[in-house]
């Protein structure tokens, strides 16, 4: 299959806003905070998360230190939560959900490695996450259905087990999705002290949707993307910062643009300094719109699962609320294939779609 991906991926220690921090054999502390989540095999993992993680880190937010949050791994400090033998994640330096400003605290880190030595440590910002999703989704059909299986299945019923079966550059991307899923849905949990999924801070939600319609432009000879609502393959550099950009007609018209590439779903607002905050969740509306027409491709198969009028207005969506959340109606391992199957699916079928939407 042709790809979509040319660019190599480039490493770089820089702000955390643009690049991940990734580090090398670094020696981690004993953690006083560990769980094991082959230990809750057989429920959802969001069960796992609000009524064991989450009262784990609101717990060690009482227990953190000043510094730098590789110092907090190198000391022990917050919270491991293990995915195998070689594959774990670390959350530290997060405020207690009593706490002002407490989604915007903390880091997590995904490190892959045998060991107190971790080969693999990185505290994963989106673009390098999308960055490195787009690398291991040039592999062949078998690996890049894997690694879905992998992620999906320990969100729907905590099993990590086929983490262990990846390629390296697989394990740590699915590490660092791991510790981005642990914790944004922390910081959503923090709205309502750990009761439910709060409706602000739906950064869950946005990287679980964007991560399930990569699988589409995986299979794309050339990326295409809805961009501020329309489907094209040229988008705006991101530190332009004129996605979405009111009043500025004419820079817009006299930059330039250039290929669109999977970490063009991570965007800076333009309402405040620009570049400034930013996000996945800055795209709602473009990846939406992708999933109701990747849906509509779908229509026929979706109708037969029956699972519900959500999932045939805009299956990616309703998908990931039930990951999200933890209910579906099948049994987790059921609904686990449904929805890769679908993945693959729409991977095979990228061009096929990509030329029907150009129409």
């Amino acid at each position: 299959m042709k790809s979509l991906f040319f660019v190599s991926l480039i490493v770089s220690m820089l702000s955390f806003a643009a690049q991940a921090r990734v580090y090398k054999n670094v020696k981690v502390g004993e953690y006083n905070s560990v769980i094991n989540l082959k230990d809750y095999i057989g429920k959802p993992f969001f069960e796992v998360m609000k009524d064991v993680i989450y009262p784990e880190l609101n717990e060690q937010a009482l227990n953190r230190t000043g510094g730098k949050h590789l110092d907090g791994i190198r000391d022990g400090e917050g919270v491991e939560v293990i995915l195998g033998d070689d594959v774990t994640t670390y959350h530290v330096k997060y405020k207690a959900d009593y706490e002002d400003k407490v989604e915007r605290s903390g880091r997590s880190f995904g490190a892959v490695g045998f060991g107190s030595t971790k080969q693999y440590v990185a505290d994963a910002s989106y673009k390098h996450y999308l960055r490195t999703l787009e690398s291991i989704l040039r592999g062949s059909d078998e690996e890049v259905e894997a690694f879905y299986s992998a992620i999906i299945k320990l969100i729907t019923d905590s099993d990590p087990t086929e983490l262990a079966q990846l390629e390296m550059e697989s394990k740590q991307v699915a590490a660092d999705f791991v510790a981005i899923y642990i914790a944004e849905q922390y910081r959503r949990l923090t709205a309502t002290e750990g009761e439910y999924l709060g409706r602000s801070h739906r950064w869950d939600d946005a990287l679980v949707q964007v991560t399930l319609v990569s699988a589409f432009h995986s299979g794309q000879d050339q990326m295409q993307m809805f961009y501020e609502g329309e489907f094209t393959s040229e988008v705006y550099h991101q530190n332009a910062c004129l996605y979405k950009a009111p009043g500025k007609e004419e820079e817009r018209a006299n930059t330039e643009k250039r290929q669109a590439r999977l970490y063009d779903y991570w965007q800076f607002t333009v309402r405040s300094e620009c570049p400034g905050r930013s996000g996945v969740n800055l795209t709602r509306r473009d990846f939406e719109k992708l999933g109701r027409a990747l849906t509509d491709h779908l229509s026929d198969s979706i109708k037969e699962l029956d699972l519900g009028y959500g999932y045939q207005k805009n299956f990616i969506k309703a998908a990931t609320e039930d990951l999200l959340t933890g209910s579906f109606e099948y049994e987790a391992k059921d609904f686990s294939s449904i929805i890769v199957d679908s993945l693959m699916q729409v991977r095979a079928e990228a061009n096929l779609i990509s030329e029907e939407l150009s129409k």
